[in-house]
């Protein structure tokens, strides 16, 4: 799959160079980050990534690219990699837009945590460094999108069984994750029809894919305990929808799953009960402020066998920013807790914009909770980062 996928974007760099009255364009940015632990922290981090990409513009016709390289020191490991971040070809029509290649998909319109974002896996080790879409990683797919009138219909199709990075090693014991092969029997397909009701903004979803965050189940054959990881398919139903009140936006969110694997660490059985998820969030966008803030209710129809993990579990998030200095100077306060576990995850973060192409940012990040919750387990992860951030 890759040979091919090379030949066939060489010969569209080839037929664009061509084209007549082309426009390029080179970009790079870069991110250097250094942290140290606070709390329950653990150990030192710190993250540097050049990403540079290219664009190439003609009549109807974009080509554009990223590649990421990466060092990273989380808790767990240190790594040195290089991605594709996006390598696209779109071809935009009087009624259709096609993306081909690798690239991301971001769905839902709640502001903060996304129920029915969930075709791209993610990598972990950037989950809590950058924004929920710095840690996706691409899928080599064909993304198509008609819009007609005040409607728009938007196909997936892509042969990549998907499925987080996790880190090498958990507990002190080694971890790996099986992964079907790409096929595109073992491929991700997902709909999604966005149009508009009563003032309210809607997205109807359907995903036929993988639960990206794997089952790991712990292997005592042999000398010492290991752990291996497997993904399991997935169907999703789920909606998306937003509406201006006042000087209010009123978001709502859902999805459904049937025999939907819980993830996490199993001895024996893996349940897959269903699971259904429904959310709410409320924005205000004052003269200087912005807040967010939103409740999600998840629920799985049956209690896990060992009571580790709750049928049901409530998530509550807040999120405030503000500018100043002509909007080179800001402020973001976010914190989102589990009412079932009690932990929860407090981030302050300033930025200060040096000139249009350079920002420093200084970032506190508090996790807490017994070792078994959402925020708990990641608890040695708390730290004060201080980043400097560059693009041309």
């Amino acid at each position: 799959m890759g040979r091919t996928a090379a030949l066939l974007l060489a010969l569209l760099v080839a037929q664009l160079n061509h084209l007549a009255r082309a426009e390029e364009s080179l970009k790079l940015r870069a991110t250097f980050l250094l942290g140290t632990p606070i709390a329950d922290g653990t150990t030192e981090t710190n993250r540097m990534t050049i990403e540079p990409n290219f664009r190439v513009v003609n009549d109807k016709l974009v080509l554009k690219g990223t590649l990421r390289v990466r060092h990273v020191k989380t808790v767990d490991e240190t790594s040195n990699d290089i991605s594709v971040r996006e390598l696209l070809l779109t071809y935009r029509g009087s009624s259709l837009i096609a993306n081909i290649g690798a690239q991301q998909i971001n769905w839902g319109r709640m502001d903060i945590v996304r129920i029915t974002d969930v075709i791209n896996p993610v990598d972990t080790k950037d989950l809590y460094y950058e924004e929920t879409p710095e840690a996706k990683k691409a899928m080599w797919m064909a993304n198509l999108e008609w819009q007609f009138g005040e409607g728009a219909l938007q196909l997936i199709a892509s042969p990549e069984a998907s499925a987080d990075v996790l880190p090498k090693s958990v507990a002190g014991m080694p971890l790996s994750i099986n992964k079907p092969t790409n096929s595109l029997r073992n491929g991700t397909y997902a709909a999604r029809y966005g149009f508009n009701a009563a003032s309210w903004n809607v997205d109807l979803i359907a995903i036929r894919g993988w639960n990206a965050s794997p089952t790991i189940r712990l292997q005592t054959a042999g000398a010492s305990p290991y752990l291996v990881g497997e993904v399991d398919r997935m169907t999703k139903l789920g909606f998306s929808a937003d509406r201006p009140v006042g000087p209010f936006v009123v978001r709502l969110e859902g999805a459904y799953s049937p025999k939907h694997a819980y993830g996490g660490i199993w001895i024996g059985d893996v349940q897959r009960p269903s699971r259904s998820t429904a959310g709410v969030g409320l924005d205000l966008q004052t003269k200087d402020w912005f807040f967010a803030g939103q409740v999600i209710v998840d629920r799985f129809s049956d209690q896990d066998m060992r009571g580790l993990l709750p049928q049901e579990n409530t998530f509550v998030s807040f999120l405030a920013q503000r500018k100043w200095m002509q909007d080179r100077l800001g402020l973001r306060i976010f914190t989102i807790g589990e009412t079932k576990n009690h932990s929860y995850w407090l981030s302050l973060q300033s930025t200060y914009e040096i000139n249009a192409n350079q920002e420093v940012r200084i970032q506190a990040d508090r996790f807490a909770g017994n070792s078994t919750s959402t925020f708990g387990q990641i608890a040695d992860r708390s730290r004060i980062a201080a980043s400097y951030r560059l693009k041309y």
